[in-house]
């Protein structure tokens, strides 16, 4: 729906209104820069149970892999890959996999910076080079088994591989983001269907 706003301020009576008032629906417009943002839904409840944090795994899809639709809450319906196609199981180990936000503001609406960060052993030589130049969908799995989906609106791609032979167990700590200049994103929900074609199409 779109917000409409009256807005009254000084007046100056001009000859044609006479004496009379004008009439307040000729100052009516209609604030289009929001009319692309949805509303809420429902109220934002909590309950007294003890969350169990932190992330399971991570799933990246080669953006030309795979094709999404979605739902008309934005998120992810369906998802269907390129026969012979699939995604990438990243485990997550003792908090070694990080997903955090900031806002990225633009002119139409604020959508997300979103970083994933993961570890992976140097020796993957081979997967270091194609995590360098791919693009990327993110499924996120949660501990208490929660889905959430990124890079459907701007995929994500390497920003940062640092790695120190000497330390931290040869492991590199690899940085997705969406490039600089792009729109952002936001943190998705995914429905069951399309989980459950990432799941049964995960590469070993």
């Amino acid at each position: 729906m779109v917000d409409r706003k009256t807005f009254y301020g000084r007046i100056k009576i001009t000859k044609g209104f006479g004496s009379k008032k004008p009439n307040p629906s000729h100052f009516k417009t209609n604030d289009m820069g929001k009319t692309c943002l949805s509303k809420l839904q429902g109220s934002i409840l909590t309950n007294c149970t003890i969350p169990t944090h932190g992330i399971k795994n991570i799933y990246l899809i080669h953006v030309q892999d795979a094709t999404l639709t979605f739902a008309p809450d934005g998120a992810i319906r369906t998802i269907t890959f390129v026969t012979g196609t699939g995604c990438y199981k990243v485990e997550g180990y003792k908090q070694n996999i990080q997903v955090t936000t900031a806002i990225r503001t633009m002119d139409a609406s604020n959508k997300m910076d979103i970083s994933v960060m993961f570890k992976v052993p140097s020796k993957l030589v081979g997967a270091s080079m194609r995590l360098l130049t791919g693009r990327f969908y993110v499924m996120i799995e949660s501990n208490d088994m929660y889905y959430y989906f990124a890079g459907s609106i701007s995929p994500l791609e390497c920003s940062g591989y640092d790695l120190d032979l000497n330390t931290n167990g040869q492991l590199a700590t690899v940085t997705l983001t969406a490039p600089d200049g792009s729109a952002g994103n936001y943190l998705q929900n995914i429905e069951t269907a399309a989980v459950n074609t990432i799941l049964t199409n995960t590469s070993i």
